[in-house]
């Protein structure tokens, strides 16, 4: 059984990183997926974690939450690899990035999330998705040889948002590209968003 808890608006739930039987469940599900869809790319959903630390497997597996979430991402980057070596493994950046997430007293963690980029896989994409600190994080992660990619828009009015980041991104080594990022289904700047990425190549 994989522990959880339910997130207070009912929408989400935390799994424990530290049991084993949560690693294969994913790969049950990424195997079975795969069979249906030989997808070439994944974005991993590890991104604002919440909750963690406090149960009897992560106190007894000695890690701190820095090195546990680290290691969920190795893990989970193992499991598609296995799949298929040429799958591209993306993450949300938010919880290695020390200007955003990786950080202690988060919310409901017990422990310490700095240091996480320290114990994340080198060869994951870190999507870097807050715009006020992109130029910090793109250059945090691309001096530590990471690709990275720019995940913009949320629904504004306008795409000034989009032309920051392609700015941002162009001048980053190793930067992979963008992504037209709705929370809210709002698509209607979509075709405008891809005329705006022909200017810019």
């Amino acid at each position: 059984r994989i522990p959880y808890v339910a997130h207070s608006w009912g929408k989400q739930i935390s799994l424990c990183m530290s049991n084993p039987e949560l690693y294969a469940h994913w790969e049950r599900q990424a195997r079975a997926l795969h069979d249906v869809i030989p997808f070439k790319r994944v974005l991993l959903a590890i991104d604002e974690v919440r909750n963690g630390g406090g149960c009897a497997l992560c106190r007894d597996s000695g890690k701190s939450m820095a090195e546990i979430v680290g290691d969920c991402l190795r893990r989970e980057r193992d499991i598609f690899k296995a799949i298929d070596p040429s799958i591209e493994v993306m993450t949300w950046s938010d919880m290695c990035d020390p200007a955003h997430n990786a950080v202690d007293n988060y919310y409901g963690v017990v422990g310490d999330f700095t240091g996480a980029c320290d114990y994340a896989p080198t060869d994951v994409t870190m999507v870097c998705w807050w715009h006020k600190i992109r130029d910090e994080s793109l250059a945090f992660f691309s001096g530590r040889g990471y690709r990275t990619l720019g995940a913009a828009y949320y629904d504004s009015d306008d795409l000034t948002g989009c032309r920051e980041w392609l700015e941002s991104l162009n001048r980053t080594p190793n930067a992979q590209g963008i992504m037209y990022t709705s929370w809210e289904r709002k698509y209607e700047l979509l075709g405008a968003f891809g005329d705006l990425i022909k200017e810019a190549d």
